[in-house]
């Protein structure tokens, strides 16, 4: 998975081929094969692997927090610190994962209803009654989407202050008691 990260990485999703990836893995294009039905679901097998990882570290880091702004500000650290670290992976599950059509795309809608979900327990919303919600996590996302693509392009700015502030904003003034417990995975 992390030869199918990498080469999508350098070389784009359409430009990379199964042999390329066997290549970069070491394996057989037939062995590549006995592991995946094709080069699609390869990425899916990633970004469910940065997913299994950065996730479950994200829902933590929210947990260990007192309060919940303080809380989804250490989820959108985590978040950001995920996608440095593992540029690779990070880069599929934001990124690439969307040029697999419906595949990807509903792969990234399992990222965007997480975040959603501990928006709405942190906040104690419906979906319904908060119209902003699926707004602001589009907005979440696309920033941490640009940070992905900017990962490549030489020096960054860190987005954690600016995202945080974006999670946070719709909410300003409704802040949760008590930090719920976060849901989905």
């Amino acid at each position: 998975m992390l030869a199918t990260a990498a080469l999508i990485r350098r070389g784009g999703y359409h430009l990379t081929t199964v042999g390329d990836i066997a290549r970069e893995a070491k394996v057989t294009t037939s062995g590549f094969y006995r592991h995946f039905t094709n080069k699609e679901y390869a990425v899916l097998a990633a970004v469910d692997e940065w997913c299994q990882c950065a996730l479950p570290r994200a829902a933590v880091a929210y947990q260990s927090a007192g309060c919940a702004t303080a809380g989804v500000g250490h989820l959108i650290a985590s978040l950001v610190t995920s996608l440095r670290d593992e540029p690779d992976l990070g880069r599929m599950a934001m990124v690439d994962v969307l040029a697999l059509g419906a595949l990807g795309r509903a792969a990234h809608d399992q990222i965007r209803q997480w975040l959603a979900n501990i928006l709405m327990s942190a906040f104690g919303i419906e979906p319904a009654r908060h119209v902003s919600l699926h707004t602001t996590v589009g907005a979440v996302l696309s920033g941490l989407q640009s940070y992905t693509l900017q990962l490549d392009s030489g020096p960054h700015s860190d987005p954690t202050d600016s995202l945080i502030f974006v999670a946070l904003a719709p909410f300003a003034g409704g802040e949760a008691t008590a930090l719920p417990e976060p849901t989905g995975n």
